[in-house]
């Protein structure tokens, strides 16, 4: 190698002067092309996606849905938004991303932020937890409209989605909380204040299902900051009411084969149901999409990226969206900004989405 590189650097210097200065002007290129594509930067880039099919019926074929209704009526086009997030992106990405008004770049604290493997494992839970709250309202909306379809449930208690390093908890995200101090948790409220009725600093019991065993474990609350700044003490994760369907019907079978993970497209997914349980199409022919995760009373909430999914249906010609009240403004301004034939409809609650297609298809 080094016999090489003397006679590399020995004819180099014995070449014409304009060979010298492309010569080095190249290998300068070479070497920012390299720093561009491998050095790495600490953000997120989210960038718009696809939409996504929320259900199907028997006798449908549709790609990627969470479900499938066992009934022979007309899913309709209902549709989730996806989009895409990219961590800790180059630096030639980052520079790119810069250029477009259609993506969202936010700094990503390694030592702070939910690593990528992390945030996948809780966006896992969060989709099994929206799926069956979706079945939950769709079902028990639909009931009113048909007697004959049969639904009931049972809460088994709070599942762990994350868990911070300075919890004292002992808790594994995946862990069903069912009892605090031998106490059986009830429900979300319950479950609250059973946690805020705990001493700062006093041991209690958690009794958890962990992959269908039930163990105690021992925990201590951490102290942390609300949302005004003010010292609140917690357990240090996050816990999401879940229940489990005990009768169903029509029958529906869910799907192995998911194509995205995460909450966001909840509101969507129950609408989708609802749609495959009844004989009249809500949809009107119509192409429905929106964002909102979907509690099992059927709140509408919360989620990220808003700016992104209504870049995203604009690309794909819906006719309404429908997000939640929280991420409306941001939705509203990225609305006027690119003017998109859909129809935005702010929703709280799915009760709000079913009066508002009902008289669209009154009219």
């Amino acid at each position: 190698m080094i016999p090489f590189l003397k006679d590399f650097f020995g004819g180099f210097k014995n070449r014409p002067l304009f060979i010298k200065i492309l010569t080095i002007f190249l290998m300068a290129l070479y070497v920012t092309a390299l720093c561009l594509i491998f050095i790495k930067v600490d953000y997120i880039v989210a960038t718009p996606g696809t939409i996504n099919n929320t259900v199907q019926t028997k006798d449908e074929n549709k790609a990627y849905t969470a479900l499938t209704v066992e009934t022979e009526y007309d899913s309709g086009d209902i549709f989730t938004i996806g989009i895409y997030n990219h961590y800790r992106v180059s630096l030639f990405q980052y520079l790119i991303a810069k250029l477009s008004n259609d993506v969202q770049i936010d700094p990503y604290d390694p030592l702070t932020d939910l690593s990528e493997e992390d945030d996948y494992r809780r966006s896992v839970i969060m989709k099994e937890i929206s799926i069956t709250n979706a079945l939950i309202v769709a079902y028990e909306a639909a009931q009113l409209k048909d007697p004959a379809i049969l639904f009931s449930k049972e809460f088994e208690g709070m599942k762990v989605s994350w868990v911070s390093e300075q919890s004292n908890t002992n808790l594994k995200v995946g862990d069903i909380i069912t009892q605090i101090n031998g106490t059986m948790i009830t429900d979300l409220d319950h479950f609250l204040s059973l946690r805020d009725g705990i001493l700062e600093d006093a041991v209690f019991s958690l009794t958890v299902l962990r992959e269908e065993a039930e163990i105690v474990l021992s925990a201590r609350k951490i102290a942390s900051t609300d949302d005004q700044g003010a010292i609140v003490y917690r357990l240090g994760i996050e816990a999401l009411p879940y229940y489990k369907v005990t009768e169903a019907f029509p029958h529906y079978e869910l799907s192995n084969d998911l194509n995205s993970v995460g909450g966001s497209g909840g509101a969507m997914l129950a609408l989708g149901i609802y749609n495959c349980l009844l004989p009249d199409d809500i949809s009107g022919g119509k192409i429905v999409a929106g964002t909102g995760t979907i509690a099992a009373d059927g709140t509408v909430g919360d989620i990220g990226g808003v700016s992104q999914k209504i870049s995203t249906a604009a690309l794909y010609n819906v006719d309404y969206f429908f997000v939640n009240p929280e991420d409306y403004d941001e939705a509203l301004a990225k609305y006027q900004a690119i003017s998109p034939d859909f129809e935005l409809v702010k929703v709280t609650a799915f009760s709000e989405i079913i009066a508002y297609l009902e008289g669209e298809l009154n009219e």
